[in-house]
């Protein structure tokens, strides 16, 4: 399986940057893993919308789906209609809007899509939110979402491949009411995990990134900075 990071940051990109979004690809199937403002862009130099597989989106805070608003237009344009969109609940206001477009609604439920098996592990954060775990071609992706730490991802991480993790925090910012891990939770989260990768991301722009990412090497050596268009297999 094949992952793409389209953008990086949260809760707001960076200048020229993009909020959190990925593409996963095993063979024809293709899946959108969260859009944030800007990652539609990026997204375009991959692949057109049309031809995704499915979107899922593992919160509705804006940071992590508003560009799928703008991409409805894409959809409409190029004739596809009723992608399915994987969403959870809530908050309702967000998630109407993305009901009013051109997706088709699914629920959080574990199981296929396409040639990718997801399953799903609710989050510590201040709205209904999921870590996701993807597995294609014999290999697993965790994608943490935005959490904070909690005994239940662990058990949910043992034996993926990849880790991707919420590093919105340093160790001195974070606080046990934080909706977001630090640098350091994301190391601990890949080494018990008996993860091969951990790539940090969810990364605040007001927040110094060689800082996070010496906290993470500090405990796991093989922590790195996710970055746009870097591509990986798991």
């Amino acid at each position: 399986m094949r992952v793409t990071v389209l953008g990086q940051y949260g809760p707001y990109p960076a200048p020229g940057g993009a909020c959190s979004g990925y593409l996963l690809e095993e063979g024809d199937t293709r899946v959108l893993l969260d859009c944030g403002p800007g990652a539609l862009g990026r997204l375009l130099q991959a692949v057109g919308p049309e031809r995704l597989t499915a979107v899922v989106l593992s919160h509705l805070h804006y940071d992590h789906m508003s560009d799928l608003l703008a991409m409805g237009y894409a959809l409409e344009f190029s004739g596809r209609d009723k992608l399915p969109l994987y969403m959870p609940e809530g908050p309702e206001p967000v998630r109407a809007l993305l009901e009013r477009g051109p997706y088709a609604p699914r629920p959080m439920a574990d199981g296929a899509i396409g040639s990718i098996h997801f399953a799903y592990l609710p989050a510590r954060h201040p709205v209904p939110g999921f870590s996701v775990k993807a597995r294609g071609g014999g290999r697993t992706l965790l994608y943490t979402g935005d959490t904070n730490w909690h005994e239940g991802l662990v058990p949910f991480a043992r034996g993926c491949s990849l880790v991707l993790a919420d590093a919105a925090l340093t160790q001195t910012m974070w606080k046990e009411q934080a909706p977001h891990m630090s640098a350091a939770h994301c190391a601990r989260l890949a080494l018990e995990a008996g993860a091969e990768a951990l790539i940090l991301t969810h990364l605040r722009p007001d927040v110094d990134q060689a800082r996070l990412l010496a906290e993470a090497r500090a405990l796991c050596p093989f922590a790195v900075l996710a970055q746009a268009g870097m591509t990986l297999s798991c």
